[in-house]
């Protein structure tokens, strides 16, 4: 009596950290950053900001030039200029936070489903196995020995073969879809 050919139990690659093997979420945490520092840099343009140079040149016909240049730029129309491009900025990164959000969740609901669906076919693959097939076979054993005494016909008997062969398609398409579940993850 052959066993499942599914692997039991085989945990070790479901419901592992996306976030750590998955590229397209790895490239939405670098959005997100990015959005974060976009936002941190649209709040300082509400500061004034100050410059300060120096320079020096030299001058084969004339003296030595040193200068020294100090200056300011002063937000005078922070609520018309400043002001918008903050609140867009907040928008994109509220918009950068969410889209990671819904990617993370989206990916995890992924893993979660292909992890229910090898699970489901794994057991059933079991099932098949160590319940089901025995009994067809089983039956199939007493239909023959039915017909050899004549108590059954012979369509008796290819029935039961036939449910035989439907139930060992029936495990090979669930091993199948337990190893497509697997590769999904």
């Amino acid at each position: 009596m052959p066993g499942p050919r599914c692997p039991p139990g085989d945990r070790s690659r479901s419901q592992g950290a996306p976030a750590d093997v998955a590229h397209a979420l790895q490239a939405a945490a670098e959005r997100v950053r990015a959005a974060d520092a976009g936002y941190r840099s649209a709040r300082r343009k509400l500061y004034p900001d100050f410059m300060i140079g120096l320079a020096y040149g030299q001058r084969p016909q004339f003296d030595d030039m040193a200068t020294i240049m100090v200056g300011i730029t002063i937000p005078l129309w922070a609520g018309a200029k400043q002001l918008p491009l903050r609140r867009e900025m907040a928008a994109l990164r509220a918009s950068a936070h969410a889209s990671a959000r819904d990617l993370y969740n989206e990916t995890y609901a992924e893993l979660a489903e292909q992890r229910a669906e090898a699970e489901r076919a794994r057991q059933l693959a079991t099932l098949y196995a160590t319940s089901v097939l025995p009994q067809a076979r089983a039956a199939v054993q007493s239909a023959l020995s039915a017909y050899r005494v004549g108590k059954v016909d012979y369509t008796t008997l290819v029935g039961s073969e036939m449910t035989v062969n439907q139930y060992e398609i029936e495990q090979g398409r669930l091993d199948a879809g337990y190893q497509a579940a697997l590769g999904r993850m």
